[in-house]
């Protein structure tokens, strides 16, 4: 097969295949995989009639693919992948399953194989409007935490253009600096977020800053996923301004939440804090992902 890296002159092609059948995970959005196509060795190729990205993990050196996108043949995809797989020795392994994608792909291929649940890759849904506003109860100290940013920072929420990226840059340095470890992932999502910013506007993403005193102290960056959910890929902010995140969270559910009713902040990947983190914002619900692996 012949695989191809991904690149920003394949927009056209993904997107055309997304829209023939959109699912509502970060894992089969463009910008998404642009961001994380160095770390986990990202590729792709077309297969009767679909297109299936192709990963490496980084931590384990796992081969896998994701869910062929589009309306293709299935079914011959599915069997080609195998015996790709079956050629460098490895079993098909798919990730990024929902259990409606699972069982689709057990429709058009009836074989054993295993689905294992991956708690680490569930991606966390909010309602829009009670980011917006923080109204629940529960929601209660977020709220106090955005009083307190706003009463001790004279911030401005703008939108972000090109002239902004030296600034940008500048937060994302500090932050990437004060980071303790400097591994793979982390390099690699600086890497891949600046990649972005250099090509923003070819693309349905938009950013946000929060400036103090011409100091750009947080960043967010959102697209729609689906024709209900907004997608959050990037979210920085310097630990010192009390409520950073908060604020980031509220004024870009804000912005979206007259055209969206959702919005998501993909996954924890594992992390304890990152878990704790998103947790508290009350997710409205989890969306369940999970791997299958064939079994000859």
């Amino acid at each position: 097969m012949d695989w191809k890296s991904i690149s920003f002159e394949d927009k056209n092609i993904f997107e055309e295949m997304i829209k023939l059948k959109p699912y509502p995970l970060s894992d089969y959005n463009f910008t998404h995989l642009n961001i994380w196509k160095t770390a986990y060795k990202l590729s792709y190729t077309i297969l009767n009639g679909n297109l299936v990205v192709r990963g490496k993990d980084p931590f384990s050196n796992e081969e896998y693919v994701y869910m062929p996108m589009g309306i293709g043949n299935l079914h011959a995809s599915i069997e080609a992948l195998k015996n790709e797989f079956k050629g460098i020795h490895k079993p098909l392994i798919i990730k990024a399953l929902t259990p409606k994608m699972m069982a689709e792909i057990k429709s058009a291929n009836p074989r054993q194989f295993n689905f294992t649940i991956n708690r680490n890759e569930f991606e966390y849904i909010y309602k829009i409007k009670q980011i917006a506003s923080y109204d629940d109860k529960k929601l209660r100290r977020k709220r106090e935490l955005c009083k307190h940013f706003e009463t001790h920072y004279p911030a401005e929420f703008i939108q972000y253009e090109t002239v902004h990226y030296p600034l940008v840059l500048d937060l994302i340095e500090k932050w990437h600096h004060d980071r303790e470890e400097d591994d793979l992932i982390v390099q690699s999502e600086k890497e891949g977020i600046l990649n972005i910013l250099d090509h923003l506007e070819h693309l349905k993403c938009e950013g946000f800053m929060l400036m103090v005193s011409g100091e750009v102290i947080g960043v967010i960056i959102a697209e729609p996923l689906t024709e209900d959910i907004v997608l959050v890929h990037y979210e920085k902010g310097i630990r010192s301004y009390k409520g950073v995140y908060d604020i980031l969270k509220r004024n870009v559910s804000r912005y979206y939440q007259n055209e969206f009713k959702y919005i998501s902040l993909e996954e924890d990947m594992g992390i304890e804090g990152l878990r704790i983190a998103k947790e508290l914002y009350r997710p409205n619900h989890l969306i369940i992902k999970g791997t299958i692996t064939f079994i000859d």
